[in-house]
């Protein structure tokens, strides 16, 4: 049995210290070889393929398919040139004192059954104090300040610090190709890579980026949490150098499962800071299985180690890999959702697979609507549904990225169809999509003045304001549907309206104190909105509930998508000359016609657009599916009738020859 890993260990990035191994291990062996070994004693092998490996690469079957480390390089795997510059700007300010932490055991037997001497929740939500009234508006503060410093000059040594990929679980399959992952790095920092700040919590943000994977064609989410590493003790994946920047923990997926996601994430970085008391998982060391070296396409300047990628100096402590399997190995189910209590006061919810266009409205529609009026929803609806070039802006990642993905979800049935990037990085390379002639949906990150061509609708998140320059029609009855929308909100406004979080004491009135009335309402939000503690850090004016966003996306599916199909079915010209291969089609004129003249603005421009046409498309396949079956119905029933007719004429001519018969026998 190999030693246990201590939570020193865990936290420590520097390659480990020898010492004598009650397994009689090489006193020289690396902290990733021990894994490897502990793996293999278990008789769990990492040379042959097996089915787990294959489940792996079926993707559909897992919550996600990478996870990536994302930050500068410890100083020994920068490059040489870079080495100098990192010792030269390293200043006692950003070297604050480790914290130590108390002794603790990780059982590397069969699981990470204990973590006990892990501190209790610093900040949790159930045990505010009054000493934490600054949060909020500290919060914001560095925000703002963070924000402004990617507008403002670089110093001399930011312009060295590149930011690179660290680690990368599993291994394999790869998601994307390696010049993709390239691209990865700056989505994860799109608003640049910048210097980390003082900050109440450790996590800075969390957000989401979408690219195509060229090679299937597949989109591909980057659910991310930048946290800051000025407070945490020594950790695997930094030093003294890289820990004055901003970090990236990212999950790389298919599969758009935002709030659980962005759950484990919060975890994850909690955990590594010491600031939730874990509780022991489902055992996931039973069949903790790996891709192998020879199945991985290693990235530049990466290695294989225990089923990871990493850089040559890392060295990726046991549990923290134990955790990335436990969660990579739940498999979600269309029957209920799964809960999981992973901490004090933090629980992992996966919901059921039923409802995928769900999930990101679940997550993201509660900032769409803490940003724009409902007037401005209308609006920026009606422009997708103009396949106008749409840019969002905002100073908030989260905001933005949230409220892009799910403006998009409500256009269903009607799928758009140019590019859609909840967050564009600010890179030359990027910023020329702002130019193209191709209809596109995208997030820009702005913290001051921004350059922005002709021709873009402009919708600012922070001020709820949209600038239209061509004054494109809003939908037919758009002022019904806000009222609908608005009545709806004030029904369920105590369940939805976010209470202030502080609220002022004191004969004066100027002692704060945090309302009760918030914290209550923190702990009754839905498992599949955004974590508790991170709406806790900006709070949102709405967090709207599972039943409240059903009935608005249900308002939006019944407002302009039934009203089409009605109208569009008469206009279908249908030619069955072949009864085999009917051909139907849309006669556009004959739809304008039967338009009401209020709306005949809307879909004199609605018509032209690839929304439209993609959806008379489907619906013409779906009348000539029609015309095809009734067809094929026709023909049985003739065959049925000519079999029928064929036999009784050979029953009459029976009856016939036996009177002749009879009558000869007379």
């Amino acid at each position: 049995m190999i030693d246990d890993f201590s939570f020193t260990e865990v936290v420590n990035h520097m390659p480990r210290i020898r010492r004598h191994s009650r397994a009689g291990l090489s006193e020289s062996q690396s902290f990733d070889h021990s894994i490897h070994r502990s793996i293999h004693q278990k008789r769990l092998s990492q040379t042959f393929g097996n089915q787990f490996f294959e489940q792996i690469i079926a993707h559909e079957s897992h919550t996600y398919d990478q996870f990536l480390i994302v930050g500068l390089p410890l100083t020994s795997d920068l490059p040489e040139s870079q080495k100098q510059n990192s010792q030269n700007l390293n200043s006692p300010r950003s070297n604050p004192p480790n914290s130590s932490p108390k002794n603790s055991n990780i059982n590397n037997s069969g699981s990470d059954s204990d973590l006990n001497s892990i501190n209790e929740v610093k900040n949790s939500y159930d045990n505010y104090n009054s000493t934490d009234s600054t949060s909020n508006s500290a919060s914001n503060s560095n925000s703002s300040s963070t924000s402004q410093s990617s507008s403002s000059p670089s110093t001399s040594g930011s312009q060295e610090a590149t930011p690179k990929i660290l680690m990368i679980y599993p291994s394999a399959p790869p998601l994307l190709k390696s010049q993709e992952y390239d691209q990865v790095v700056k989505f994860c920092f799109p608003n640049g890579f910048k210097k980390a700040t003082p900050s109440p919590s450790n996590i800075i943000s969390q957000f989401v980026f979408r690219l195509t994977a060229s090679s299937k064609g597949t989109a591909v989410y980057g659910v991310c949490t930048h946290f800051n590493c000025l407070k945490l003790p020594q950790m695997f994946f930094i030093d003294n150098n890289s820990k004055k920047y901003l970090f990236c923990f990212c999950f790389l997926t298919t599969n758009p499962m935002l709030a659980p996601h962005f759950q484990y994430l919060s975890f994850l970085v909690l955990w590594i800071s010491q600031d939730v008391r874990y509780i022991p998982h489902p055992d996931p060391s039973i069949s903790f299985d790996t891709p192998t070296e020879e199945e991985t396409e290693l990235l530049p300047g990466l290695v294989w180690a225990a089923g990871a990628q990493r850089m040559p100096s890392l060295r990726i402590p046991r549990a923290f890999l134990t955790e990335l399997n436990f969660y990579h190995r739940i498999t979600t189910t269309s029957m209920s959702k799964q809960d999981f209590a992973i901490a004090n006061n933090l629980r992992l919810v996966l919901p059921a697979t039923d409802l995928p266009d769900h999930y990101i409205l679940y997550s993201g529609l509660s900032y769409l609507f803490s940003s724009l009026s409902i007037k401005n929803i209308i609006k920026a609806y009606s422009l997708m549904l103009h396949e106008a070039h749409i840019l969002f802006i905002s100073s908030d990642l989260m905001k933005l990225t949230l409220s892009v993905l799910s403006a998009v979800q409500l256009l269903l049935p009607f799928t758009p169809n140019g590019t859609v990037m909840p967050v564009i990085p600010r890179d030359s390379n990027f910023m020329t999509l702002l130019e193209s002639p191709v209809p596109f949906i995208a997030g820009l990150v702005v913290d001051g003045e921004c350059s922005i061509p002709e021709g873009i609708a402009i919708i600012d998140l922070d001020k709820d304001t949209i600038i239209d320059k061509d004054n494109m029609p809003n939908i037919p009855h758009d002022n019904e549907l806000a009222s609908k929308i608005k009545g709806i909100m004030d029904e369920n406004s105590s369940s939805i309206n976010v209470p202030v979080k502080y609220t002022k004491i004191g004969i004066l009135k100027k002692e704060q104190q945090l309302n009760q009335d918030y914290i209550n309402f923190i702990r009754n939000i839905s498992d599949f909105a955004c974590p508790k503690v991170v709406i806790n850090i900006n709070p949102p004016k709405y967090v709207l509930t599972e039943h409240v966003i059903d009935k608005i996306v249900s308002l939006f599916q019944r407002q302009i998508a039934p009203t089409v199909e009605s109208l569009m079915w008469p206009c279908f010209v249908s030619e069955t000359t072949d009864i085999n291969n009917p051909v139907t089609v849309f006669n556009k004129d004959l739809f304008m016609d039967s338009v009401e003249p209020c709306a005949k603005k809307f879909y004199s421009l609605f018509t032209t657009t690839t929304i439209f046409q993609q959806f008379c498309d489907r619906k013409t396949d779906e009348k000539d599916a029609l015309l095809l079956s009734y067809s094929s119905k026709l023909q049985m029933e003739h065959q049925s009738q000519r079999r029928k007719k064929r036999n009784f004429t050979t029953v009459e001519s029976d009856i016939v020859v036996d009177e002749v018969i009879k009558d000869r026998k007379k």
